[in-house]
Parts: C-alpha cells; structure tokens; sequence
C-alpha cells in the first residue's frame, strides 16, 4: 500500500451526491419520516391489542362476584364451580375452573385482581391511544409538507424540528456513541458516517478543530473522522481512515483513489446547502490502495 501526500491551497467541494440539493434533503427527510410514521402504526397496533385485553375485565369482576356467592358451598379440592350467571338475559349456566390447591377465597381475590389490573391496564391505553394518534397525524402532516414543497427553507425548517434530541450534540469534543461505525486505532477514535445525517453530524459536530477529516475525493461516500488524543496524527492511523473513506465511497469498486483530508476546522458547509455538502480551504489528498483483506483486517478494531 503505498501512498502519496500533495498540499492543497485551492477550496474544494465534496458532495454526497449529484442531484440537486432540495431533492437530496427530501429524500433524507422522508426515510426519516416514513420510519417514525411505522414505528407509530406499530405502538397504535400494540395499543389496541391492549385495549383488547382489557375487554375482557368485566368478566373476570363478573366471575369473582359468582364464586363469592357461591363461596360457602365451595368444598376443599373441589376443581371446577358450575353456577348460573343470572346478569346474562337469558341467564346463563357457566363453568368456572378452580385450582383446588387453593383457598376460594383467594382464587376469588384473584379474579378481582386481575380485574382492577386489567382495567388500569385498559385507563393507560386509552390515554396513549389518544396521544399516539395524535403524534401519528402530525408526523402524517408532516410527511405531506415534505412531499409537496420546493422551498429548501421549508426542508431545513422541518429537519430542525423533527430530529430527535438525541441526535443534537451539545458538547463539540464529545463523540456521540450512536453516530457512525467506530474503529480504534492505537490512541485514536475513528468515526465513519453512514448516510447524510451522520455524515454532517460527523463533520459539524464531532471532534476539535485539529482533529483529522477524510473524504473521497470529488466522489459522493461517507466523511470520516479522527478523533486523536495526541495532535499529530500517526502513519497507521491515516492509511486506515483514508482506506475507510475509499471502501465506503464510490470508488469502492476501483480498489484505489485519491483521498482528501484535513483538519475540522477547515471545515465549511456552505448556507443553504444540504446535509454531507462540505467546502474546506484547506487540504492535503493521499493516494491510496485498498483491498477487502484490507478492510477485514480493520474491522478488527471495530468497535461499534
């Protein structure tokens, strides 16, 4: 693996992808989107089968009232009560089974349990039905809103209102433990974006100023950050950050290329743009030559 290093003064561009910038956003937008809109049907789904369940509380208050009626006639051992059920029109004629191991005075306790349970059960659902749906329909607003609108404004507007706080960093030198697919070399922390929202995380949001930022270069892939505990960054710890930023690039496919890396703090990305879109003013690319033994051996040291 050999590799080459030229200084660059020139402002580059590297973008994630080459349709226009409202189309990419979108298309981020509403994977997003749609994933949260089926996570939602699904809670409502196991919502209502709680509700269900609880259908079936007054039957079991019903059958704890008939064995207490019934209880100074039911003897020791005695596995099953049949008793008629004079609440039903016409009255019914029911069988209850018994655990003759047990008191009736607490097989009836039981039943009235699992009744105040059940209808604390069926209290709790009805509540979160209600919010569920209206979350599901304002997602569902939402979703329509990102179909139709050609305002990029409008895109960036709703993407800073849906993301969920967890994916909002507060401290710039803290690497979040969601964000990328994480290797450790040596002292350093090796961070690769996986789609465009890691990818403008991983670039605005991670790391300090002079840690090390990786990229394809003028070819769409992931941004690829270093993270070092020491300033200076180590032969071993570019060769596999730049291997990283050409395996998960386009060209992947060509087994070698030119890498373009620099520190963060020549980071830019220009206002109005969409996630992943990067300039920098300054820079250095490498040339590098990569395998999938390569890439087998760095997933060694994967660790997330």
């Amino acid at each position: 693996m050999n590799a080459q290093l030229h200084d660059h003064n020139s402002k580059n561009k590297s973008t994630s992808d080459s349709v226009s910038p409202i189309d990419v956003l979108r298309k981020m937008l509403l994977k997003y989107i749609s994933r949260t809109i089926k996570k939602l049907r699904r809670r409502m789904q196991n919502i209502n089968n709680d509700m269900r369940d609880a259908e079936n509380a007054d039957t079991l208050k019903r059958h704890g009232e008939l064995i207490k009626s019934m209880l100074s006639s039911i003897t020791p051992g005695q596995k099953s009560l049949t008793v008629t059920d004079y609440s039903c029109i016409p009255p019914k004629t029911i069988t209850l089974p018994l655990d003759e191991k047990k008191d009736p005075a607490n097989i009836m306790n039981e039943y009235f349990t699992r009744y105040k349970k059940l209808r604390r059960k069926a209290a709790a659902a009805q509540k979160r039905a209600r919010e569920t749906q209206a979350e599901l329909e304002e997602w569902e607003k939402r979703k329509r809103l990102c179909s139709v609108t050609e305002n990029i404004e409008t895109l960036h507007t709703l993407k800073q209102n849906i993301f969920p706080e967890s994916l909002k960093i507060k401290k710039k030198d803290t690497p979040f433990s969601g964000i990328g697919k994480r290797y450790r070399i040596n002292d350093a922390l090796i961070i690769v974006g996986r789609n465009d929202l890691e990818n403008d995380i991983i670039s605005k949001r991670l790391g300090r100023g002079n840690d090390w930022w990786f990229h394809a270069h003028n070819y769409p892939g992931s941004h690829v950050l270093v993270i070092l505990s020491k300033s200076e960054l180590a032969a071993e710890q570019l060769h596999a950050a730049a291997m990283l930023a050409g395996w998960n690039s386009k060209v992947k496919s060509a087994g070698h290329g030119e890498i373009v890396y620099t520190r963060k703090k020549y980071l830019t990305r220009p206002r109005g743009t969409p996630p992943g879109t990067i300039t920098f003013s300054k820079s250095k690319t490498i040339h590098i030559t990569f395998t999938a033994d390569d890439i087998k051996q760095l997933e060694k040291h994967r660790i997330h």
